[in-house]
């Protein structure tokens, strides 16, 4: 059975970061982008004694800083930060929006 993706190469890296970095490469950035998106699903699901906004846009924040970070080390790219920003700006809206009802 043929392999998806050549893993070959990415035994030669020195550290975890050169790891992942490979592994990202080769996916196409989306192994960056997927674990921001699971690190955003536990954050959520972590804050279950909150309302519904308030998981939201924590998890979205927490999401946001780690996507800087992400980016700092070359794990995403600009689109994937910028994405985070939004999202947590729209839930920062909501959830003002939520409290002054």
């Amino acid at each position: 059975m043929a392999e998806i993706y050549n893993m070959t190469n990415v035994s030669n890296s020195g550290n975890i970061i050169e790891l992942t970095q490979s592994v990202n490469q080769l996916t196409g950035e989306l192994f960056g982008f997927m674990v921001l998106i699971a690190f955003f699903v536990i954050l959520f699901a972590s804050f279950r004694n909150q309302p519904v906004s308030v998981r939201f846009t924590s998890a979205a924040f927490l999401t946001t800083i780690v996507s800087f970070i992400f980016r700092v080390v070359d794990m995403t790219g600009d689109l994937v930060v910028t994405s985070f920003v939004l999202l947590t700006a729209v839930s920062f809206v909501v959830l003002f929006y939520e409290r002054e009802r």
